[in-house]
């Protein structure tokens, strides 16, 4: 965790600290809540995926049943959701054009040995078995260049 601390004012002073909550969840989440210290509540209740886990993280200290009663109602605001939901389908998008880049360097590369090895002469029946594609496809790739 790393902690920047800046000057607002000559009497007040903030932090800022960098947590990564799944390092948090990889190691507390587990662990009974009793062991765990303030702050890695504090954390859990940021990703906490259930009401009851909430409530169990909050016990009875009344400062963490103000957080988790805010936490519930920025979870159930419309505009709140619309910004995760935006997050989330921005990343299916970015994951979406990663795999078809994959499938595109994939179909390019098995493009380049079926021409090489057309080229040196090898039948489509043996192509087709090195390449492990139909006959059909090595075909088709062969007449697309």
């Amino acid at each position: 965790m790393e902690q920047t601390t800046h000057e607002i004012h000559k009497e007040i002073n903030y932090s800022i600290y960098h947590v990564c909550l799944p390092y948090i969840k990889d190691e507390c989440y587990d662990k009974d809540v009793r062991e765990l210290s303030k702050f890695e509540r504090y954390c859990l209740m940021l990703i906490a995926e259930t009401t009851e886990y909430t409530k169990k993280l909050v016990g009875d200290d009344e400062v963490m049943k103000k957080v988790g009663k805010r936490l519930e109602q920025l979870s159930e605001d419309e505009n709140i959701i619309g910004l995760y939901d935006a997050e989330e389908e921005a990343r299916k998008v970015e994951l979406t054009k990663l795999e078809n880049a994959k499938e595109k360097g994939i179909e390019q590369g098995k493009k380049e040995i079926i021409n090489r090895l057309s080229g040196k002469n090898y039948s489509l029946e043996e192509i087709a078995d090195i390449v492990l594609i139909p006959i059909d496809e090595v075909k088709r790739m062969l007449e697309e260049e």
